[in-house]
């Protein structure tokens, strides 16, 4: 019995510590955002492939003229293919929850549905600023020592609006930022 509840601890312990870089981003990102103003997290999680083709660049069509943005220069072009190999066997999960982050004060809403779009207008209305965020599930490389995830950033008042990936690595027992690839074109 013992054992069983050792093994259930440490698969709690492993699901809320995944999710621990993210977390850290976001606690040194609020700190630069309005005091005053209210998170949402989008409840849909983005998908980690979308976190990689931000990352390694691309270039897309746009009115008959194709627009580049330039990818991390991180990785190089091989580790880029490695990781492009394990991205598209990864599998996402669905759906972020409260308890994912249990000490940022988010109000959880579904972009499934018009209750966001409603909300949002009457903070606009009110001239109340809203921050929107969705993300990747992070993707763990190098021992996780290394991740990547997928940010998208919506100000309801100001133009602080956003998609990027960003790479960050542990050290002593931190998180931090090492590149951030941002996409205006998605």
């Amino acid at each position: 019995m013992k054992n069983i509840m050792n093994i259930c601890f440490l698969l709690l312990f492993s699901a809320c510590s995944s999710n621990r870089v993210v977390v850290d981003y976001l606690e040194k990102e609020m700190r630069y955002n309005q005091k005053s103003s209210e998170y949402i997290l989008i409840k849909e999680k983005e998908k980690q492939k979308k976190a990689f083709t931000v990352m390694r660049g691309m270039g897309i069509l746009k009115d008959d003229k194709t627009s580049v943005f330039s990818g991390t220069k991180f990785f190089t072009n091989n580790e880029m293919k490695q990781i492009e190999k394990q991205v598209v066997r990864s599998n996402d999960g669905d759906e972020w929850k409260k308890s994912d982050f249990k000490n940022i004060s988010f109000i959880i809403k579904s972009n499934k549905n018009d209750s966001i779009l409603q909300h949002i207008k009457e903070k606009i209305s009110k001239k109340e600023n809203t921050y929107i965020y969705s993300f990747s599930e992070p993707f763990f490389l190098e021992n996780k020592k290394l991740a990547f995830f997928l940010i998208t950033k919506s100000s309801t008042l100001n133009s602080d609006n956003y998609i990027k990936s960003v790479i960050m690595r542990k050290e002593q027992g931190k998180w931090i930022i090492v590149d951030e690839v941002y996409n205006t074109d998605l």
